[in-house]
């Protein structure tokens, strides 16, 4: 499944087309996409569905990852809050 960022997703699509998940954060998932060559980053929006917010290589996902965990609840208030203009996409 090819995913973009800015698109809302089910979580579990996303797990189950790569090797590797991490959820260091809650409401932040980092998933391997073993077909495409690269990590989604995922804001987790409700329990079944996250939100794509960047795209990265294998040499940037921990760097990135770590940038954006202090914002999880912030990026989550701001999607429920107007869910078509999330600033961080």
């Amino acid at each position: 499944m090819k995913v973009r960022k800015g698109e809302i997703v089910n979580k579990s699509a996303i797990i189950k087309q790569g090797e590797f998940t991490k959820e260091e954060y809650e409401g932040l998932l980092a998933a391997s996409d073993s077909e495409n060559g690269i990590y989604n980053i995922a804001l987790q929006l409700n329990e079944n569905l996250v939100m794509i917010v960047d795209q990265v290589s294998d040499s940037e996902v921990q760097h990135r990852y770590h940038q954006l965990a202090p914002d999880i609840q912030k990026m989550q208030k701001e999607y429920k809050e107007n869910p078509e203009g999330l600033k961080y996409i």
